[in-house]
């Protein structure tokens, strides 16, 4: 949901459907920072549960403060974090509160306004649910006020026994039977599964709305620091095809797809001034052919070569000693993320977030895998800094999800290795891309320390 809104209000604020590798990276953040919140297993007003409506609406105000005095000071990372959070405490109230049973539908501006007041709460005192009758939860809600679920183990605890639950098969806390929860489409994780669709689009809409109103106190330079934006929005990125770095010399040589939607290529060489570049036709690129620019170095040389034709290109190298070698371009298809994650959240409410630290060789570790552009077929590999094959990954979308949102187990090999993946695009021509950065794996994993508790912010007077 966060990352769908902001490329749509990216598009909205910038008129590109393209975004930057900077824009992508501004996404991720943010909802990383939004997953994160539901670690937190204790504080019901970062999710608006237990009626804790002013105490979340504080929340929402104060975080917003955040972004602006970060951005003030150049901090595009802390403002996204707070974004993030802020953006997840909105989303569940959608999904906790009984706005939705009680006929509202979209944006509800007076949840982060501070001149908005919000809508008649339920009393301290004041019954909200009834028990459910069987399985069936959809007359529960006994109360026209608003009002949201109380979840066992959080601060907030229900006055009386007559509130309204959570929900699911995790909420251990005393009330009427059942729940109001409409995180999910699973009547047996949430009772009110059945108005998860209209939660999730008003959600959606108030992630927008938030964006928009926030987007009127900042400067225009602010937004794009926010963002993401660079100086300018060129429909192209910058991407990697190849990356290697050896100790070794001797005679090497690699065979690089090269697709149509590279509108360049770049192939640099450190160490050596020992190259050879051949074009899919097997003819030899020179430095005085019309298309190539071409540097020579003490040490090394670059050459780029504007327009090239698609197809599979050869490089011969053959140096006498440590060198690396780089191809990088400029197109819309990539490898933008190999992130290495662990189940966490409270049950219920579990995804997969990035571990702390580095990855551990020889035991299983999970991966999610992005990519963009006009992809038919993937195949992601690890392989040394050498380019040679170490692990090829077995990776799947989820069900539901984006087909370029890849996940799976791999026992990690003991050597540092790079990304690489490999396949066809949808017309059928076959394209690679690398994320040079090496990885190194670790022996042993020693756990991040606990992160402190919060207490529920005092609301304004």
């Amino acid at each position: 949901m966060t990352k769908q809104s902001i490329q749509e209000l990216d598009a909205e604020f910038f008129g590109t459907s393209e975004l930057t590798p900077s824009m992508k990276q501004a996404i991720q953040e943010i909802w990383t920072a939004n997953a994160a919140v539901d670690e937190d297993q204790t504080n019901g007003f970062k999710h608006f549960d237990g009626e804790s409506f002013a105490a979340g609406k504080q929340r929402l105000i104060t975080l917003t403060d955040e972004v602006k005095r970060k951005l003030a000071v150049g901090d595009a990372t802390g403002a996204r974090s707070s974004l993030g959070q802020a953006l997840h405490t909105l989303q569940d109230f959608y999904s906790h509160s009984t706005f939705i049973e009680s006929g509202g539908r979209g944006a509800l501006p007076a949840l982060w306004n501070a001149s908005i007041g919000l809508p008649e709460v339920a009393a301290p005192e004041a019954p909200t649910c009834k028990p459910c009758e069987g399985i069936d939860c959809t007359h529960n809600v006994i109360t026209p006020s608003l009002t949201s679920g109380y979840y066992g183990g959080e601060v907030e605890q229900p006055a009386i026994s007559s509130k309204c639950r959570h929900g699911g098969p995790f909420d251990s806390g005393r009330g009427p039977r059942g729940g109001i929860n409409k995180d999910t489409l699973f009547p047996v994780l949430s009772e009110h599964s059945h108005l998860h669709g209209a939660a999730a689009r008003s959600a959606r809409e108030a992630t927008q709305q938030f964006i928009r109103d926030l987007k009127a106190q900042l400067t225009q330079s602010q937004l794009e620091l926010l963002l993401g934006v660079g100086p300018t929005l060129a429909p192209a990125n910058a991407v990697t095809l190849l990356s290697v770095t050896d100790v070794g010399g001797g005679d090497r040589r690699f065979t690089l797809p090269v697709d149509s939607t590279l509108s360049r290529v770049t192939v640099s060489m450190s160490g050596s001034p020992s190259l050879q570049l051949l074009r899919p036709d097997g003819s030899v690129v020179k430095p005085t052919d019309r298309e190539v620019e071409f540097v020579s170095l003490s040490t090394g040389l670059v050459a780029t070569v504007l327009a090239p034709k698609a197809g599979l290109w050869t490089i011969t190298t053959n140096p006498s000693g440590a060198y690396s070698l780089t191809v990088v371009g400029e197109s819309p298809v990539n490898l933008d993320q190999f992130t290495f994650v662990e189940p966490r959240g409270r049950p219920g409410h579990q995804g997969l977030f990035r571990i702390q630290g580095s990855p551990v060789s020889g035991m299983p570790m999970t991966v999610a895998v992005e990519l963009s552009g006009d992809i038919a077929s993937v195949q992601v590999e690890l392989r040394s800094k050498a380019g040679v094959p170490l692990r090829t990954l077995h990776l799947a979308p989820d069900a539901e999800g984006d087909p370029l949102e890849l996940f799976g187990s791999v026992e990690l090999p003991s050597t540092p290795f790079v990304v690489y993946a490999l396949g066809t695009l949808t017309h059928g021509e076959r394209y690679q891309r690398v994320i040079p950065q090496v990885v190194h794996p670790q022996s042993v994993r020693v756990p991040a320390p606990p992160e402190r508790q919060e207490r529920a912010p005092t609301p304004s007077p």
